[in-house]
């Protein structure tokens, strides 16, 4: 039987992989081996494993568990007392013999695992990338304006009766004190739908936030919001725009409401399911926590957990399939072809669509693909490039918007929130496991949006029909089914058989 001491110093040692933020040198080192590395880190060399350990200011380094990143700056590992293993030992006896283990009041951690000793204080790592909490502290309410305001949004279009019908329904629920969930199809008027709940909260002074997962939906949301409450202040709160955090309305991403514990009444979040939202632990709790009233989740492919809520009656939900023009959700035409077959259906349905004055959404499953794609794309057509690592993001959607651009190559970094009248979508390998049933169900969701142009058309370019392919033509058809719309034969089949 393993003493107490041993298992003491097992855990010790699993800890340290897990907690070092910087360098972790294994117990028999000799120090002159320290001194080596430690001169080597300064320099900015590669260690055997490969990590990079650079010597500029603020560069990250992470030792031990290549799976941790967590720490922004370059941290030296004295400062948290940690020069040997037996200095945590009387730390970990003493956690040990607590009846009560540390908990964060702000990510809900209660893994010890995920604690770090620090001039005499507990610190959660799990939600470290938000600001150092101490165990047992709660996050500080900051001092927000609220405002009273009795008027009505100004939309480009009148809602339709059953646009209408759901937001009653909406606010109905939320009257009664309960949770929604708005399970509409793509472009059928989620955002739209919110906002009769807005001005009922924003009439009683109370505070509202729409908050999304990606920065360019925040940014496009945003800009919505601000045209249809003109007498509002409406500002997004995403990374670049982070210096003014108050408004009548603030539009942030996920990661943002960590600024606002316990600062909502009403918390709108669109399209839950997304990454990095979905799944992700943190992000929830902060979102949970920043909502002290009810919240109003926006998805056109909702996730199991709401689902679940939906079932055990901690929520309700309004169905709403059908879109304000009243034509069918767009279903891809699916072509089986090889790569290179792929890119010349590419380039001639480019052509059809640019005839036809009407612009393109080219999706590919990598960023490795963007480029090659648009060394071919760029010889024939007007085109640029956006992903994740994308720097002027806002200037190519700009340019976009403007038809300065007519194809647009991207990855799933649009497959949401984005409108753009007349574009219609081309998908590339769409049976790579990159696009989701939830992601392709969005993605063809881009197209026929427009009151003006409600005919839109994708392409599903495949070797093999893949599962998440096939449940994503399923699903659509089953709305359009549901709404009491059928879609156009020419948009259901696909060239073979499924």
């Amino acid at each position: 039987m393993k003493s107490s001491l041993y298992i003491s110093m097992e855990r010790i040692q699993t800890n340290m992989n897990k907690l070092a933020p910087a360098v972790w040198m294994e117990r028999g080192e000799e120090k002159t081996s320290i001194e080596k590395k430690r001169r080597s880190r300064d320099s900015g060399s590669s260690d055997q494993s490969g990590h990079r350990k650079s010597s500029e200011p603020g560069s990250q380094v992470c030792y031990g568990n290549p799976e941790i990143r967590v720490f922004k700056q370059k941290i030296d590992i004295t400062e948290y007392g940690l020069k040997d293993p037996e200095t945590l030992l009387p730390h970990m006896r003493e956690t040990e013999n607590q009846a009560d283990f540390h908990v964060c009041h702000r990510c809900q951690n209660r893994n010890q695992d995920l604690f770090f000793l620090y001039q005499g204080h507990w610190y959660c790592r799990k939600c470290l990338d938000f600001g150092p909490l101490e165990a047992g502290q709660w996050p500080r309410k900051p001092k927000l304006s609220h405002k009273t305001w009795t008027g009505h949004p100004k939309l480009e279009f009148e809602l339709m009766p059953f646009q209408k019908e759901a937001s009653t329904k909406a606010l109905d629920a939320l009257k009664r004190g309960k949770d929604v969930l708005v399970y509409a199809a793509a472009g059928a008027g989620k955002t739209e739908i919110s906002m009769e709940s807005i001005c009922w909260y924003l009439a009683r002074g109370k505070k509202v936030c729409f908050a999304i997962s990606r920065r360019q939906v925040v940014m496009e949301i945003a800009k919505r919001l601000a045209q249809s409450f003109p007498d509002l202040d409406v500002i997004p709160v995403c990374e670049g725009y982070t210096k003014v955090t108050d408004a009548d309305l603030i539009v942030c991403t996920t990661h943002q409401l960590y600024r606002y514990p316990f600062c909502f009444d009403l918390l709108i979040l669109d399209e839950l399911d997304a990454f990095p939202y979905a799944g992700n632990e943190v992000l929830e709790a902060i979102a949970a926590q920043s909502c002290t009233g009810q919240k109003m989740l926006l998805s056109a492919t909702p996730d199991e957990k709401s689902l679940q809520a939906i079932e055990q009656g901690k929520m309700e939900m309004v169905n709403l399939f059908k879109r304000p023009h009243e034509k069918p959700l767009c279903v891809p035409k699916v072509i089986r072809a090889g790569k290179f077959l792929m890119v010349l259906h590419i380039l001639a349905n480019c052509r059809r669509f640019i005839r036809q004055n009407k612009q393109v959404l080219l999706f590919v499953p990598r960023i490795a693909d963007t480029t090659w794609m648009k060394l071919v794309v760029s010889i024939f057509f007007r085109c640029e490039v956006i992903h994740s690592k994308s720097a002027d993001k806002d200037e190519i959607m700009a340019r976009f918007h403007e038809k300065k651009t007519m194809v647009l190559i991207c990855t799933t970094l649009l497959e949401r929130g984005i409108t753009v009248p007349s574009v219609q979508v081309i998908v590339y390998r769409a049976d790579h496991p990159v696009f989701t049933k939830a992601s392709l169900i969005q993605i063809f969701g881009r197209a026929g949006r427009s009151f003006k142009d409600p005919e839109g058309e994708g392409i599903a370019l495949v070797s093999t029909v893949s599962k998440n392919l096939q449940e994503c033509i399923r699903q659509l058809r089953y709305m359009n089914a549901a709404s009491g719309v059928e879609a156009q034969s020419t948009h259901a089949k696909a060239s073979r058989p499924l």
